[in-house]
């Protein structure tokens, strides 16, 4: 478990980052990062952190707004079912919480639910995709 950390606010600018990768608005990240922090504390953990930002992007954000992870450049209404576009956005995030902040498996998984396996295999997919977007681009 993650000890409380006097540094939660420090995270703040790579919250916001990834809140931008998230949403590809200024705007919205900004709100999604004010969401997040709301009732953030002194005692707030990195990982109690997170999974407030994974909450309240789920249940505010990504209805409306899905990643398109797949094709570059795609709007929102590309996506036709709702559940697809919360499991490649929850890929998303285990990828960027892996790479930005450094989370490990364990830890990734305690934030977003899913078994280790299933997230080695997120990881290994979302990282291949992300490639092949930057290599197409």
């Amino acid at each position: 478990m993650d000890e409380p950390s006097r540094s939660v606010f420090d995270l703040e600018d790579k919250i916001y980052h990834l809140a931008f990768r998230m949403t590809s608005s200024k705007i919205l990240a900004r709100e999604l990062v004010l969401w997040t922090y709301r009732e953030a504390g002194a005692n707030t953990s990195r990982h109690e952190l997170l999974r407030r930002f994974r909450a309240y992007y789920f249940s505010n954000f990504s209805i409306d707004i899905f990643s398109c992870f797949l094709e570059a450049g795609c709007k929102p209404y590309d996506m036709q079912d709702d559940s697809s576009g919360r499991f490649y956005d929850d890929i998303k995030l285990a990828v960027l919480f892996a790479d930005m902040f450094g989370l490990t498996h364990d830890e990734i998984a305690e934030i977003n639910g899913a078994d280790i396996e299933t997230l080695k295999i997120w990881l290994w997919w979302g990282r291949k995709n992300f490639f092949m977007q930057v290599r197409e681009a």
